[in-house]
């Protein structure tokens, strides 16, 4: 039998409604938190390689697991520089709303956001795509 792939992995933390609600009510109000995860689904990802270390049976300790297999990526601040840049928010924002993003599982190791917080985002654009009051 071989190993889960990375979204096979990611898949019960999808499913998380809980944790989902708790990503969505970070990003609700704060736009430049909607941005960096806007910017975080266009953003190519580098290959995820399994960690080292034994996968955890803990979940808590599996969801950061999941995190450590990426070499300059998505915990590197030169990822975070660059992701600030795609999203038209500064540096620092993106340092200060990263690791909130990271803990609530509204952004998964695969580059998917949870479904909760892609509801969250189309609802945004199709009100600020839709037809505009005088």
């Amino acid at each position: 039998m071989s190993a889960p792939t990375l979204s096979e992995l990611c898949e019960p933390f999808k499913a998380d409604k809980v944790r989902s609600q708790v990503g969505l009510a970070i990003v609700a109000d704060d736009p430049p938190a909607r941005k960096l995860l806007a910017a975080f689904v266009l953003y190519p990802l580098p290959p995820w390689r399994r960690p080292r270390r034994r996968r955890p049976t803990d979940e808590r300790e599996l969801w950061f697991w999941l995190w450590e297999g990426f070499e300059n990526g998505p915990l590197e601040p030169t990822f975070l520089d660059e992701l600030a840049v795609a999203a038209g928010i500064s540096s620092q924002v993106a340092y200060d709303r990263w690791p909130g993003l990271i803990t609530a599982r509204a952004v998964m190791p695969d580059g998917t956001i949870n479904p909760e917080a892609a509801e969250l985002l189309q609802s945004f654009v199709r009100r600020s795509s839709g037809p505009r009051g005088k």
